[in-house]
């Protein structure tokens, strides 16, 4: 068994979830919009008060990479690998897009996974069966709509999707749902890596999923160039 602690910190949710292969042991969430570092290791603590172990009992970490909020994916990923170099543990990168896809994964329809991006475009990947058609991208919701096109009925599942409903709902066969990725969806996903013989990740090889410029440095590129 491995003892594997997971914490997303990729959206406007908090969460952190402790369990092996036996199943979770603990789970906590937080839905308080920036409010990640103040959340983040009151939350770790209560999972493993809960799950009745301590820091030195795991075995394994994992974190949601991204893509998703620039400040509340360097708070995760930072916490993550403090923990992995004080614990000599290793750490399993999950994109919160499959993360997202990961509860839904055995509907019929094609899955698109959208986390809102802001500034008018989304992050997206698409899934069928458990399966990724196309990797992470950002994109505008109007590009979403024409990749979606001709590909049957879909599921729209995220925050992103629900923020442009009607567009993607008048442009055919797509039903949006809401939902942010969680740390139990990053728990199972890591384990199934764990079981699959991945090797994890040191701590200084763990690395965001930007997709993009941060929006902090790209105005103040456009402030100097200006």
């Amino acid at each position: 068994m491995t003892l594997l602690l997971a914490v997303d910190t990729a959206t406007p949710r908090c969460s952190v979830a402790l369990g092996d292969e036996a199943g979770l042991r603990a789970s906590f969430s937080v839905d308080r919009d920036r409010r990640h570092v103040e959340a983040l290791a009151p939350a770790v603590a209560d999972a493993c008060r809960a799950a009745g172990v301590g820091l030195g009992d795991l075995e394994a970490l994992a974190v949601d990479v991204g893509p998703g909020l620039f400040t509340g994916m360097r708070v995760g990923i930072a916490t993550v690998q403090g923990l992995a170099l004080a614990l000599g543990l290793t750490v399993h990168p999950v994109c919160s897009l499959d993360v997202l896809a990961h509860p839904v994964r055995h509907t019929s329809r094609t899955v698109a996974a959208v986390v809102d991006a802001r500034r008018g475009e989304v992050f997206r990947s698409l899934h069928r069966d458990g399966v990724v058609l196309a990797g992470p991208a950002c994109i505008t919701p109007e590009a979403l709509v024409g990749e979606l096109a001709g590909l049957g009925p879909c599921l729209a599942v995220g925050d992103g999707g629900v923020r442009y409903r009607g567009l993607l709902e008048a442009a055919g066969e797509t039903r949006v749902v809401a939902g942010l990725p969680s740390a139990e969806a990053a728990l199972e996903l890591a384990l199934a890596a764990c079981a699959a013989g991945a090797a994890g990740l040191a701590a200084a090889e763990v690395r965001a999923c930007y997709l993009r410029t941060p929006a902090a440095r790209a105005n103040f590129s456009a402030l100097v160039s200006g």
